[in-house]
């Protein structure tokens, strides 16, 4: 019967064509060794590799577990292979536990070995129980709802034949054919996450709660699966908001982004970083996602590996300003503005991709987007200048005088954006802050006869003068 099943969910799910290669891990214990027995006996005629890791975890039990895979696939017909890998070591160095170690390694010398036999898939031995287990972890360590959708029976070159069988099942089964199988000490080990969860915390739900606790987890995964591919599908169709921007660049517009449902804001934001190679946690997407509504350009989110995001005018802009390594700031060079003004005229600031148009008028009867001084308080040259540290000015109609840069940072423009605002100044006198305020000194008054129009246009879309 249990072969009937694989054979069924072999096809439903195109796991293996006749005659494959398949590299099987194989542990020894009762869910590897029925796989290998199970696949050799599928009536594919699979050439079946049973690849035993030694993690170096257990030395008093790895040679006989790595004697009775040997033996095995010499009953089976397979071919037999053995690889050793330093989990413990491995663990210390990149700060693992001994768990993920140990999962890392094992999958990187089953790869090794598909390449070296010229294999095209790796099975591996994970059950329905497995899939139960894997659903609390993941509720325990925290994860999105694609990660409590499981592991799927085909992921890349890895194949899991097992996952629709219980482990008691396969258990029947070796014992029905009398095919003896190994007991790793460590899943008694109750230092393990996993060990706790399968041994406290499984029994606890099913003995209290529900007896049909693993039922429900999986039926809760399935419906979770189809909500998952429904969401995955969705995204797809909203890539397209992701602008290539050049190397390490990406950009997300914001007005389209607002106009899509959340739940694909968060999968769009998450494949862009995902794109750059980084991996942003709830709270770093959260933290995005709240920047969307508004708060204006310049605000800036660290991703980690030296990855930042900045919100420009229109846009969510994501880039490694100083490379793929981690450092403290934002990574935006100064800028430094100091052009001469000698009149009335347009003036192009390449420094940062800005204009600046002044004009002399009549009093003007109605106000646009520009502002207004008072010609005759003023002579030429002016010069525009970048913000010094604690220079002051006097907003018109204010009263009293500010720090330019604490002004600057009370209208909302944040320091990564301040040198696109630099100063007009008359000698020592700041005259205005083009596209932000005049200075009172120079404000209009009844008195007033003509008028300096003062235009500020500066760069859209949060473009950067290193981009020019």
């Amino acid at each position: 019967m249990t072969g009937k099943i694989i054979s069924q969910v072999i096809i439903r799910n195109k796991l293996f064509k006749a005659k494959d290669k398949v590299v099987v891990g194989v542990s020894g214990g009762p869910d590897s060794t029925a796989l290998l027995v199970l696949l050799t006996e599928s009536g594919l005629d699979l050439d079946c590799i049973a690849a035993y890791i030694d993690h170096g975890l257990r030395p008093g039990e790895t040679e006989a577990e790595q004697q009775m895979v040997a033996g095995l696939a010499l009953k089976t017909g397979a071919r037999f292979c053995c690889r050793a890998v330093p989990a413990r070591d491995y663990a210390t160095a990149h700060g693992l536990s001994l768990e993920e170690a140990a999962r890392i390694l094992r999958y990187q010398a089953l790869e090794a070995i598909r390449l070296e036999y010229d294999a095209a898939l790796i099975a591996v031995a994970h059950t329905a129980d497995d899939q139960v287990e894997e659903f609390l972890l993941r509720v325990v360590r925290g994860c999105g709802k694609k990660g409590l959708t499981g592991m799927r029976s085909r992921h890349g070159r890895i194949i899991r034949p097992l996952l629709e069988l219980r482990k008691q099942t396969l258990l029947d089964f070796l014992g029905a054919r009398g095919i003896p199988f190994c007991v790793d000490s460590s899943n008694l080990d109750r230092r393990f996450l996993r060990n706790r969860v399968r041994l406290d915390l499984l029994p606890t739900l099913e003995q209290q709660l529900n007896p049909s606790v693993r039922r429900t987890i999986l039926q809760t995964m399935e419906i979770l699966q189809g909500e998952e591919d429904l969401l995955t599908r969705l995204t797809e169709e909203a890539l397209p908001l992701i602008e290539n921007k050049g190397l390490d660049h990406l950009a997300i517009p914001i007005a389209p982004l607002r106009a899509i449902h959340p739940a694909i804001r968060r999968r769009i934001i998450e494949r862009c970083c995902w794109t750059l190679d980084a991996r942003p946690t709830f709270r770093q997407i959260d933290h995005i996602l709240s920047l969307i509504d508004g708060e204006g350009p310049g605000r800036e989110v660290h991703l980690g590996g030296g990855l930042r995001m900045r919100t420009t005018t229109d846009s969510l802009d994501f880039r490694y300003p100083m490379g793929r390594k981690a450092f403290r700031g934002s990574g935006m060079a100064a800028v430094k503005i100091d052009t001469l003004i000698p009149g009335p005229g347009v003036y192009p600031i390449a420094e940062i991709g800005a204009v600046l148009e002044l004009s002399l008028e009549e009093i003007p009867s109605g106000r646009d987007d520009r502002l207004y001084a008072d010609a005759d308080r003023i002579s030429f040259p002016l010069r525009l200048h970048s913000v010094v540290a604690g220079q002051r000015f006097r907003p018109s109609g204010r009263g009293g005088s500010r720090k330019v840069n604490r002004f600057l940072n009370d209208r909302g423009i944040s320091s990564e954006m301040r040198h696109y605002y630099p100063v007009l100044m008359m000698q020592e006198q700041v005259v205005a802050l083009p596209g932000v305020a005049v200075d009172e000194s120079f404000r209009l008054d009844p008195d007033s006869r003509i008028v300096l129009a003062i235009a500020w246009r500066h760069p859209q879309a949060g473009d950067d003068p290193g981009d020019r």
